[in-house]
């Protein structure tokens, strides 16, 4: 067989042919567009993979699927919270299309789509890649994933190429009368909220409308309660918009400003020295952290170069960020590689991920200006417990429930804890105290 090193890949045909256009079904639908443009980085959003080539994402970088996808979790985020598991399902598939099952868990079958997607004129920025290792910063923050990686000093991995911000394009959607109102939502919904590719949760992607923005943008974020936020929130693991709590700190003219600003806090928030983590001895090294997942995990493991300060019950409260955390200690003595990840009740193998229900962002208004904001969905925890892994197996007595902030006998180091009951209320009570953000909503 040949090495898989030497082969070559294709590549794209110097001309392509028009894209094809889908026509809509029914004399029936009602047909809307937004003009659209990217205001921070893009990363992903394709079916390539970090190893094609930048010709290749060139060739199509707003995808029809893919915004298809977005728009479907906003539609879900925008149903009632009491609303029956089966029958949220009954109505997307019916809406939106798919195989489907139903409650006995037979196969209904393909449902094609009521809702046409189509996306037009799109203008690239220029230029159009940025294939350098990310900045520092609330922006570094949120590109993680995309930085270069070394071993002994090797690169071993290049950074992952991004779209740069300033792409623009039209999106044309066309449904049906009696569901547009739902789908209009939908599509507002993603525009403030979202963004286009991965990781927009972290406000990669984040879009702003360039054509009637008034009709689309707040001119200030209160005007998004009794629309979006105001209302009974979920307790199941489906999110709702209704009943989030929304933050927001004084709006910028720039975009990435904005961004940088509201990522940073988060970064801050969970990092910084001096407020997350012991100022260390050496510059640039900082000391032990203030959370107590390292001191948990040199107790399960019983390596401890550092003298743990919690005890030894477990407990993973930055779960409640979302997971799974993966982590890597410092020095000599300590535990290996890990990762926290949770379990469903029964299962014997761990679940990869379970999405943040934080969305920090720059939020657009509708007189150009960007918002830095902070949007906690509202969502229960699923059912199952936080667990410990190292090298793919979870590590004995180390599941602890969702909701646990300290294991007993512990008392917060990080000031921001003291007497909070989640997560989500230290971190936004934090921005608002500490930050002097606003309190918008929940």
């Amino acid at each position: 067989m040949d090495d898989e090193s030497q082969r070559k890949h294709p590549q794209p045909p110097k001309t392509l042919p028009e894209r094809r256009r889908r026509r809509f079904r029914s004399h029936d639908d009602v047909t809307f567009a937004v003009d659209l443009k990217v205001v921070t980085p893009i990363l992903g959003g394709s079916f390539f993979t970090a190893g094609d080539s930048i010709e290749f994402r060139r060739h199509d970088p707003i995808r029809v699927p893919t915004i298809r996808g977005h728009l479907r979790f906003w539609w879900r985020a925008l149903q009632p919270a009491g609303i029956d598991v089966d029958e949220l399902r009954t109505q997307e598939r019916s809406l939106w299309g798919g195989m489907g099952s139903n409650s006995q868990g037979g196969s209904e079958g393909p449902t094609a789509s009521r809702v046409n997607v189509r996306v037009e004129g799109v203008q690239p920025a220029s230029p159009e890649i940025d294939a350098g290792d990310p900045p520092g910063g609330g922006k570094g923050y949120a590109l993680f994933p995309a930085r270069s990686q070394k071993k002994w000093g090797k690169v071993v991995r290049d950074a992952i190429p991004r779209l740069k911000p300033g792409l623009a394009f039209r999106l044309v959607i066309s449904c049906p009368l009696d569901q547009r109102d739902g789908v209009r939502r939908a599509v507002q919904a993603w525009i403030l909220f979202g963004g286009y590719g991965s990781r927009t949760r972290r406000g990669l992607g984040s879009l702003s409308v360039t054509a009637d923005a008034a009709a689309w943008l707040p001119k200030a974020p209160r005007d998004l309660v009794q629309p979006f936020l105001a209302g009974t929130g979920s307790t199941a693991d489906t999110p709702s918009l209704a009943g989030s709590s929304l933050v927001a700190g004084d709006p910028v003219p720039d975009a990435e400003k904005a961004w940088d600003r509201a990522v940073g806090q988060l970064q801050y928030f969970r990092q910084e020295e001096g407020f997350a983590r012991e100022p260390g001895n050496i510059p640039g090294k900082p000391g032990q952290s203030r959370w107590p997942e390292p001191d948990k995990i040199r107790h399960l493991t019983g390596k401890k170069g550092h003298p743990p300060r919690f005890g030894d019950k477990p407990a993973w409260p930055r779960a409640q960020f979302g997971l799974p955390i993966v982590g890597r200690f410092n020095g000599h003595g300590e535990p290996e590689d890990f990762q926290i990840q949770w379990q469903t009740d029964g299962e014997q193998h761990p679940s990869d991920r379970l999405a943040s229900p934080l969305i920090v962002k720059a939020l657009p208004l509708a007189d150009g200006k960007f918002v830095p904001c902070a949007l906690w969905l509202s969502r229960g925890f699923p059912a199952g417990r936080v667990v410990l892994v190292m090298e793919k197996n979870v590590v004995p007595r180390s599941a602890a429930p969702f909701g646990a902030m300290h294991g007993g006998g512990d008392h917060p180091l990080l000031a921001a804890l003291v007497g909070k009951a989640t997560v989500r209320e230290a971190f936004l009570d934090w921005l608002v105290a500490d930050c002097r953000w606003t309190k918008v909503h929940g």
